[in-house]
């Protein structure tokens, strides 16, 4: 999860740059020199914080953990870099090139998240040398690329499945498959399951991607002996299920433990080698406590849960905003995408954070319970009363002190073996320092304890709570998707409907989504109803270029489909000048006739007097009737040159 909020992050941010909208023009010199001085950053910040550890001899870890700090700084810092490359930099305008030339959505968003990567690799590039002078990097540059390449992989893959799922999912639905055509229009026109459709993918993503991790990180199981003895009895004594016990070589690099999966098939625990080779047995076993205590408190599927609250607290601000500010925000894009990102950030980073760390402590406390219990004291009865704990006992009478116990000894342990880690708090951690105090002052105090299990149900149950305030907010919307679907998703599809040749159910789809529009406020516009019957301007256009794209004589007709499919959106929204703008862009995507055969220069009259008809409406929306009546005299003077007359009539006034 510590890779989730980046990474996801820069997905959105990639996404909301597809349109391009507030860019600026491509600069690559720009670009060139920005991503040089960001190397260069880190290069003197790494040199900088690599000479005071140096100076404090005596005492490096402060100056150590002020490194670290920096250093994180640095990479976090990559998202605010990659938002400068997309939009002063103009690298948005790249991708909706892209987009708009036919290459797909998911290509335009691929080629848009590019930077973002390439600023992660030249910041560890730059902060390199610092670390490998101090020791504290002590593989060479490949292997450590290769390493942070197999970590970055388990929140990478996920995503890649994810979206790879999805792309087969259309192409099934668009190839007829069932049940995939169905599942389609039921996402269509209902958004509450499209959203319960991606969960479900994910969920099931996440189910079995345990294994495949294993393999990505190399990890192979423990050997038998008696480490692995003593991991198995303790499972075995709390209760928890696994697939196997497994040890990852990162060559003594990163000393660090994890659960992944759930259910004895899929959970996999992972262990590092560099912290089997630093830690005393004991001491494993109280880190193997901690992972535990995160499968049998169930906090992966509260971690999942917080994803679905997070969407369902999407619907709910889409449904409780009204339908002129939602369209005031889709105008202002920059203002819209920074409320999204912020949103998130806000979320994840700080909501999550705050729970995450204490989950964390939860973890912490189960080792604690669970670590060098006697035999014939039940886990679950100490758990359950922390005062039937033997060394708790101990503590309280003053025979025993907590630091001594192998849990905390261990959190210890792994401290001294990183080095200038010990003061540092995390985004989902707490400092080792005040997990030690807490725990320390949880073995010794009875109000401690108290304390601290009323404000995990406190949590626990406002967690809940906002859970089921999301969801009955977001059901709110449901009657209003009854009424007819998202304008946007009646499009796709119609569009879909029209490739497969069905024009009925194009047309009707088409119809559903001027209802839900109404429903929503946000209905297109209403000049579309003089166009001939049952052929409104979306249905025009798009049955035109959908016919097109399947005629060999049609010039480039995808560019001119993705032009008219932004101006009727824009056009949804109430934004009149940027429909326009975009109308005015299909009608000059068409080549001129000069440019082609004689075969071509029919289909392209065609293409051409459907695009001055969408640019007519949007400037007749705008008020601009003398330009739209010059635009309709160029529709009518385009069609008869096409020879059709529905579109020659269609173009009268």
């Amino acid at each position: 999860m510590g890779s989730f909020l980046p990474l996801a992050a820069a997905v959105a941010m990639a996404w909301l740059s597809l349109d391009g909208r507030g860019a600026a023009p491509l600069s690559v010199p720009g670009i060139l020199a920005f991503l040089a001085a960001w190397y260069a950053s880190g290069r003197a910040l790494g040199g900088r914080l690599a000479g005071a550890v140096e100076r404090a001899a005596g005492d490096p870890g402060p100056a150590l953990a002020a490194m670290r700090r920096g250093i994180a700084l640095h990479r976090s810092a990559s998202l605010p870099a990659f938002a400068a490359v997309l939009w002063p930099g103009g690298w948005a305008t790249l991708a909706r090139d892209l987009r708009l030339e036919g290459s797909g959505d998911l290509a335009a968003l691929l080629a848009a998240l590019a930077p973002w990567p390439l600023l992660l690799l030249l910041s560890r590039a730059s902060t390199w040398p610092a670390e490998r002078r101090l020791g504290l990097q002590p593989l060479p540059f490949g292997r450590m690329l290769l390493q942070v390449a197999r970590m970055g992989s388990l929140v990478v893959v996920p995503v890649l499945l994810l979206a790879g799922g999805a792309v087969l999912a259309d192409a099934a639905s668009a190839a007829g498959l069932p049940p995939f055509p169905l599942l389609a229009d039921l996402a269509a026109r209902y958004d509450f399951l499209s959203g319960a459709f991606l969960l479900g993918g994910l969920a099931a993503i996440l189910l079995f991607f345990p294994v495949i991790a294993m393999r990505l990180l190399g990890a192979r199981p423990m050997r038998e002996g008696p480490l692995r003895r003593r991991l198995e009895a303790y499972a075995a004594r709390v209760g928890l299920s696994y697939r196997d016990l497994y040890v990852w070589e990162t060559d003594g690099t990163i000393p660090n433990a994890a659960v992944l999966g759930v259910g004895r098939r899929l959970r996999c625990v992972v262990f590092t080698d560099a912290l089997l080779s630093r830690l005393e047995e004991d001491e494993v076993e109280a880190v193997f406590a901690h992972e535990a205590g995160h499968a049998l408190h169930h906090h992966l599927p509260l971690f999942f849960l917080f994803t679905v609250g997070y969407m369902l607290a999407l619907f709910a601000a889409t449904r409780l905003l009204s339908p002129a500010l939602m369209a005031a925000l889709e105008e202002r894009e920059l203002l819209s995408s920074a409320l999204v990102l912020g949103g998130m950030l806000l979320y994840f980073g700080l909501l999550f954070g705050f729970v995450s760390r204490r989950l964390e402590q939860q973890a912490d406390v189960h080792g604690l319970l669970t670590v060098g219990l006697p035999e014939g004291v039940p886990a679950a009865e100490v758990i359950a009363d922390p005062a039937r704990h033997p060394f708790l006992r101990a503590v309280e009478a003053g025979t025993a002190s907590p630091g001594d116990h192998p849990f905390v000894s261990g959190l210890d342990g792994i401290a001294s073996s990183v080095g200038g880690v010990r003061e540092v708090s995390g985004w989902r951690h707490f400092s080792i320092a005040d997990r030690v105090d807490f725990l320390e002052r949880f073995a010794g105090d009875p109000a401690v304890r108290e304390e601290y299990r009323r404000r995990l149900r406190l949590l626990l149950g406002v967690l809940a709570g906002l859970l089921l305030l999301f969801a009955a907010a977001a059901a709110t919307d449901i009657p209003r998707q009854i009424r007819g679907p998202d304008p946007l998703s009646a499009l796709d599809r119609a569009r879909s409907a029209l490739e497969r040749g069905d024009v009925r159910g194009a047309r009707g789809w088409l119809e559903a989504g001027l209802r839900g529009g109404e429903a929503r406020g946000t209905a297109l516009a209403p000049g579309i109803r003089v166009l001939p019957p049952g052929e409104p301007a979306a249905d025009l256009s798009i049955l035109a270029l959908a016919e097109a794209a399947e005629d060999p004589r049609s010039p480039r007709p995808l560019r001119i489909l993705h032009r008219l499919e932004e101006a009727l959106v824009r056009s949804a929204a109430g934004g009149r000048e940027a429909a326009t703008a975009a109308a005015a862009l299909a009608v000059e995507a068409v080549p001129p006739s000069a440019s082609l055969s004689e075969r071509e220069r029919p289909v392209a009259a065609s293409l051409r007097a459907r695009a001055l008809l969408v640019l007519a409406l949007c400037l007749e929306e705008e008020g601009r009737g003398a330009a739209a009546a010059a635009a309709r005299r160029e529709a009518a003077a385009a069609a008869r040159e096409a020879g059709d007359e529905v579109l020659e009539r269609a173009a009268g006034p």
